[in-house]
């Protein structure tokens, strides 16, 4: 029995010494928690050159390649753009506007088309 006994002491103490290594080190690889988008923020640095601060697309990079004034409810109307939608044009880029899916995240990108969709009136 005495020697059963410091078998299982062993046992239980190379258990805990390598959850003690193992597990430090796990926490150390964890990525960061993902940052909070700020879609103001996205949209001025990668939008408002062509489709104005306040969306209406009144700008002289607007005017070349024809941007839409997203303030306008005909626009939403005639076009009835789906978020999906939205998201392929953001991402791919459509006419004259480029695509965005090498520069921002999948969430950057949800977060402009959801920030596109405040400027409708």
């Amino acid at each position: 029995m005495g020697r059963f006994l410091k078998l299982a002491v062993l046992a239980a103490a190379l258990v805990l010494f390598g959850t003690y290594l193992f597990g430090a080190n796990a926490g150390a690889s964890k990525t960061p928690p993902p940052r909070k988008v700020n879609a103001a923020e996205l949209f001025v640095q990668n939008c408002a050159r062509c489709h104005g601060a306040d969306g209406q697309g009144d700008t002289p990079l607007g005017h070349v390649y024809g941007s839409p004034d997203f303030t306008d409810p005909r626009w939403w109307q005639e076009h009835g753009r789906s978020n999906r939608q939205l998201i392929a044009i953001v991402s791919n880029g459509k006419g004259g506007m480029p695509s965005f899916k090498r520069k921002l995240s999948r969430s950057e990108i949800a977060a402009l088309v959801a920030y596109v969709r405040r400027f409708r009136r």
